[in-house]
């Protein structure tokens, strides 16, 4: 009997350890703290300044990945936004994080994770003492499927920009942004919430697809800055939402 305890308490364990390494997110809402005067929250953006460019073609050969330097500003807008929703209450000390080796944490979709990876808590066990921030919140694009779909099947993207869709005679374009802001309590590390937009599957309409799709003008690609901005928004509100840091 005892032998077999031993070996259930190892099951535990392992199934325990496989959780955390996963990172994968809770299905059971994170909890909710009460934050008092003077809660020093640090910012680490992460956010890549370039939008990307995925294509998927009937003829896979067509099928590419590429970045696209634009001038939108998308990590400096999610930061200010992020700034200026804290600073509205006097309980919040924000404190921008910058020089840091990037954060290691896998995100699952909406929920980010509710088992931090060791690698990832160890750095940001790190940067909250050196700091001294009560609060962690990142900002970061993750690589993961999108409610895009073509025939039931999902399409797996990376950071934000522009999906192109090609399909017998026929092109769509759509945007998308695999945005996250997570957010974690210090002392001990807690994850408390997180944000990520949700992303509209309508194709654009006035967005002109001809010739090589490898090179779009940027007058077509500006057109997606104001609906990427839109979704970096909505995971910025809804993060201070789940978070509990604004009511």
């Amino acid at each position: 009997m005892a032998e077999k305890n031993i070996t259930i308490q190892r099951l535990f364990l392992i199934l325990t350890a496989l959780a955390a390494v996963s990172g994968c997110a809770t299905t059971q809402p994170p909890p909710r703290f009460q934050f008092p005067a003077g809660t020093r929250v640090g910012i680490v953006n992460q956010l890549e300044p370039y939008a990307t460019h995925q294509n998927f073609s009937e003829a896979r050969i067509r099928n590419f990945t590429k970045t696209v330097n634009v001038d939108w500003d998308i990590p400096g807008n999610m930061q200010e936004e992020l700034t200026q929703g804290l600073q509205h209450d006097p309980r919040y000390k924000v404190i921008p994080i910058t020089g840091e080796n990037p954060i290691p944490i896998v995100i699952d979709r909406v929920s980010g994770p509710g088992a931090v990876v060791p690698q990832a808590a160890a750095a940001l066990e790190s940067v909250a003492g050196k700091y001294n921030v009560n609060v962690i919140i990142i900002i970061k694009s993750f690589k993961g499927p999108t409610r895009l779909k073509l025939d039931k099947h999902g399409f797996i993207l990376q950071g934000y920009g522009l999906f192109t869709r090609q399909f017998l005679f026929f092109n769509r374009a759509f945007a998308y942004a695999n945005l996250a802001v997570i957010v974690f309590k210090t002392g001990p590390l807690t994850y408390i919430g997180s944000g990520e937009p949700t992303i509209d599957t309508d194709p654009l309409e006035d967005f002109k697809l001809s010739g090589d799709l490898k090179i779009i003008p940027p007058s077509e690609i500006n057109k997606l800055e104001p609906i990427i901005k839109k979704y970096a928004h909505q995971a910025v509100v809804k993060a201070l939402h789940t978070a509990n840091l604004i009511q």
